[in-house]
């Protein structure tokens, strides 16, 4: 089984990427969270920086036993295909130059911006 690029959603608290599997039967979700911090620069001025942290990468290879969390075995090939491209993401998110530009050129499947407009 393979899982295609199916949507990229960015939204007030980070961004969610999704999979789906060739065969439409599974999917497979990233979750990035943002965060927010200033530092003051040496000239006393305050510059706001944005950080993501990839918190959830989920798909057919997860699943919940006695509470807990564990990788189900059998989907070796697709969990490291998602989490690659998870990777991918967070890197073009983190990017200080040409992060943008770079995930617009990666990711070929559909964008959708929910951010809140000041």
């Amino acid at each position: 089984m393979q899982f295609k690029q199916q949507i990229l959603i960015e939204h007030d608290g980070g961004v969610t990427a999704q999979w789906k599997s060739t065969g439409s039967e599974w999917m497979a979700i990233a979750t990035y969270q943002m965060t927010t911090s200033e530092v003051k620069q040496a000239d006393g001025t305050l510059a706001e920086y944005k950080r993501y942290a990839l918190v959830n990468c989920s798909g057919p290879w997860t699943g919940v036993s006695d509470g807990e969390l564990q990788l189900l075995p059998g989907y070796d090939e697709e969990r490291d295909h998602v989490s690659g491209e998870a990777g991918i993401i967070l890197t073009c998110l983190n990017a200080y130059m040409n992060g943008a530009e770079t995930l617009q050129s990666f990711w070929t499947a559909d964008r959708l911006d929910l951010r809140t407009k000041p």
